[in-house]
């Protein structure tokens, strides 16, 4: 009987260790990695006149060209970042896909894009906001689904 007993209780050990669930994804890293996103915005403070116009501009989104706009973004669980041209090209010998590498820092609440650091201000599972410095400009990205 003991050594049924011992069967028992071995065989238990097993089977709760092999269902044990894998460390699982934080919920940030599930956010960022579940489907596409789309750029919708790109600001920049202080601005500058980026048409020559004399009037400073800080909505940079508004220069951007329709093949770029249609980009679709793609954060992948395995640190791979990828940029697809969506339905139009901007140049026609550009490949379809490009890939870069990403990651979070500092808790989940900055993300590293390609080398260029960034901080998160918003992840929900519609939006996503980064805001980053480039020359002494403040970018924000808002990134939709």
């Amino acid at each position: 009987m003991k050594k049924i007993s011992n069967l028992i209780v071995v065989s238990m050990l097993c089977l709760c260790a092999a269902c044990k669930k894998d460390k699982s994804a934080s919920a940030r890293m599930n956010l960022i990695t579940t489907g596409t996103w789309k750029l919708f915005g790109l600001t920049t403070q202080p601005g500058s006149d980026m048409n020559g116009d004399g009037i400073i501009d800080n909505d940079l989104f508004l220069f951007y060209d329709d093949c770029e706009k249609d980009n679709i973004y793609a954060f992948k669980r395995n640190g791979e970042y990828e940029v697809n041209e969506g339905a139009s090209k901007c140049d026609p010998s550009d490949p379809q896909v490009g890939t870069s590498h990403w990651q979070f820092a500092n808790n989940e609440t900055e993300i590293i894009i390609a080398g260029d650091k960034g901080k998160i201000e918003e992840l929900t599972s519609s939006t996503l906001v980064i805001k980053g410095e480039l020359q002494g400009e403040t970018l924000t990205f808002t990134f939709g689904r």
